[in-house]
């Protein structure tokens, strides 16, 4: 070697063999020619993703949810003008009392003393609200929009829902839906 670069050639006597081209080998048989390549069409078709094409569109958002409702209460409002807000359960009388301690009290103002003491429980269940007159003197009743009253039977829970009027005695109060 003269010590110029690139080598002008072969070192004397040795063939100049390149083995990592296709096609040529050390012995001089040439090496079979790889088979022709496939046409781009005959291959399966897939979607392109790599080296900067755009990515599939975004999936369609799911579908809007109903606005939530807004937190109600319950009151019951007394033909006195008197109103009381209920909740799960409640005991309205004259002055009334209960051992029950899931059970609200609440007295109802009442001159002509026509409320018993524990007059009428209200509570909620699987199945909605309900009334119960609780053994009074002078009875409940309840009637639904549109109908007629209907005297609640001692101790049985009845139906009732808002718009209802029930009566306790001589008073009556209408169920009325009150933001919470």
């Amino acid at each position: 070697m003269s010590g110029q670069w690139p080598p002008a050639g072969p070192p004397a006597g040795r063939p100049l063999l390149i083995s990592a081209v296709p096609g040529a080998s050390r012995t001089g048989v040439p090496v079979p020619a790889a088979p022709a390549p496939v046409p781009v069409s005959t291959y399966p078709t897939m979607p392109v993703t790599a080296f900067g094409a755009p990515p599939p569109p975004p999936p369609p958002p799911p579908a809007a949810a109903p606005p939530p409702r807004a937190a109600v209460a319950i009151e019951f409002v007394f033909d006195t003008g008197q109103r009381v807000r209920v909740g799960q359960a409640v005991l309205l009388g004259r002055n009334p009392a209960s051992a029950d301690p899931s059970l609200a009290c609440a007295a109802i103002n009442d001159p002509d003393m026509s409320i018993s003491k524990n007059h009428l429980e209200y509570g909620t269940g699987p199945s909605g609200m309900w009334v119960k007159d609780r053994g009074s003197t002078n009875g409940s009743a309840i009637t639904h929009p549109g109908g007629q009253p209907v005297v609640l039977a001692p101790n049985q829970e009845t139906p009732a829902g808002v718009g209802d009027v029930v009566t306790i005695g001589r008073r009556a109060f209408r169920i009325d839906e009150v933001a919470a």
